[in-house]
C-alpha cells in the first residue's frame, strides 16, 4: 500500500487491503465518514480525490460460476483519476475506471468506464454531462 501526502480519513471511514491486494493513493485524498475502499486486486486512486459520506470502491466481486459452497472472488483493477469527486453513497465496482476531473453523483453505481471531465449519475452510472471548464 502506498499513500501520498495530506490524506484525510475521517472517523468511520475504512480502508481494507487484503494480503496480495495493491492500493495506491495519491496526494490530498479526503475520505468522509462511512466511506470505504476494499482491495483484493488492484486499486489506484489519483490526487485530490474526494469521497462523500458512504462512498465505496470495490475492486472485486463474488464469483458464482461454481456450485461450490466456498466463497470465491473475481479480482479486478480500479483506476480513479485525479480531481475526482465520489458523492455520497456512490459505488465504484470491479474493472471500471473514473476519468480525471469527473464527478460521480450521489447513489450512482459505476459499472463501466467513465470518461474524464464527466458528471455521471444513475444505476448504472452513465455520463450525463461533460465538464467544459474547471476553475
Amino acid at each position: 500500500m502506498k499513500i501520498g501526502d495530506d490524506v484525510v480519513i475521517k472517523p468511520g471511514a475504512r480502508i481494507c487491503v487484503v494480503e496480495g491486494g495493491a492500493l495506491s493513493i495519491g496526494n490530498n485524498l479526503f475520505m468522509n465518514s462511512g466511506s470505504s475502499i476494499t482491495v483484493l486486486g488492484e486499486t489506484a486512486i489519483g490526487d485530490r480525490v474526494l469521497f462523500g459520506p458512504n462512498a465505496m470502491v470495490f475492486d472485486h466481486d463474488h464469483d458464482y460460476s461454481s456450485a461450490k459452497p466456498a466463497v470465491t472472488y473475481k479480482l479486478g483493477h480500479v483506476p480513479i483519476g485525479d480531481d475526482v469527486w465520489l458523492c455520497a453513497g456512490s459505488i465504484v465496482t470491479r474493472d471500471t475506471s473514473v476519468g480525471d476531473r469527473s464527478i460521480v453523483a450521489a447513489n450512482a453505481v459505476v459499472c463501466s468506464n467513465l470518461p474524464q471531465n464527466s458528471v455521471a449519475a444513475g444505476v448504472p452510472a452513465v455520463a450525463k454531462k461533460q465538464i467544459l471548464e474547471w476553475s
